[in-house]
């Protein structure tokens, strides 16, 4: 049975800087409405999505701008990292900018880095 989050105006806070820092970090534009409508189509019409605040009732996230954030996956796999994103990451041998803000469950202490670096 999936875990149902209930958050408050603080944890909303939180989640909310860390997915802005994760995104502002990978240097990656944020989608259009035309790149983002793919997934707020799945949001609407999800089980979890609360269609009067526009959130997920999952992961707590507000969800017109969860889904503009290229980097952002639905925490229960009905979307994930957008192509364009997607394929910048892979031009750029960037797969280290996936999954740093730790907003959804699933994400919880991914992107943890280890001292050795790659220059």
């Amino acid at each position: 049975m999936p875990i149902i989050y209930s958050t408050g105006p603080i944890d909303k806070v939180i989640t909310v800087t860390k997915a802005v820092v994760e995104h502002l970090s990978s240097e990656l534009p944020i989608l259009n409405d035309e790149q983002r409508k793919e997934r707020v189509d799945i949001c609407q019409g999800c089980e979890f999505y609360h269609p009067l605040t526009t959130h997920c009732k999952q992961c707590g996230c507000m969800m017109a701008m969860k889904t503009r954030l290229p980097l952002a996956k639905c925490p229960i796999n009905k979307w994930g990292i957008h192509p364009i994103a997607q394929k910048i990451i892979d031009e750029n041998g960037g797969a280290d900018m996936i999954g740093k803000c730790g907003t959804c469950p699933d994400n919880n202490n991914k992107g943890d880095t280890d001292d050795a670096s790659s220059n």
